[in-house]
């Protein structure tokens, strides 16, 4: 007799890409990674930004850049953390000044009303996001962090893993 094997059943949900979607994170990555790639003598553009700094991960593309761009001797993975560090530090800042809409609250709310996982993907500190988000974090709210210097934009594998990381 064969074993019937256990199904189970997904959970439905939404993840937003909270930096993007909700705060104005592509403005803020260009701000950033133009501050920190000016120190090293490149002068950023949308053209470069979209062929280098648009995909999953900034230190590669910061490495591609400088390679196109000419500049040697420059420390890539330094530049890499650094933009990083720039960019996180500027999202909070604007979730701090902003704060969180009613609006998007309102779609939160709406989404978490019918049954599904709601899950905030963002690079902030998941302090702040929750602490941003109050009353809104619960079982259907899920606000997720991830804030290695490698990942970038929302890229099917950072998607994979946010979905893993809260079911």
């Amino acid at each position: 007799m064969e074993e019937e094997k256990e199904k189970k059943e997904l959970s439905r949900g939404v993840i937003v890409d909270f930096d993007f979607a909700v705060l104005d994170g592509a403005s803020l990555l260009f701000e950033a990674a133009s501050k920190v790639l000016g120190k090293a003598g490149v002068t950023l553009d949308a053209k470069l930004e979209a062929l280098h700094l648009t995909g999953g991960n900034y230190q590669g593309g910061i490495a591609e850049l400088l390679e196109k761009t000419g500049k040697e001797g420059v420390d890539v993975a330094a530049c890499a953390h650094e933009l990083a560090d720039e960019f996180r530090a500027a999202l909070g800042k604007s979730l701090a000044d902003t704060g969180v809409s009613e609006g998007v609250k309102a779609f939160v709310r709406a989404i978490a009303a019918k049954d599904a996982k709601v899950v905030l993907d963002s690079r902030i500190d998941l302090e702040a996001l929750k602490g941003a988000l109050g009353d809104l974090v619960g079982d259907s709210v899920i606000p997720y962090a991830e804030t290695s210097v490698t990942y970038g934009g929302g890229k099917w594998d950072a998607w994979k893993r946010a979905a893993r990381a809260t079911g």
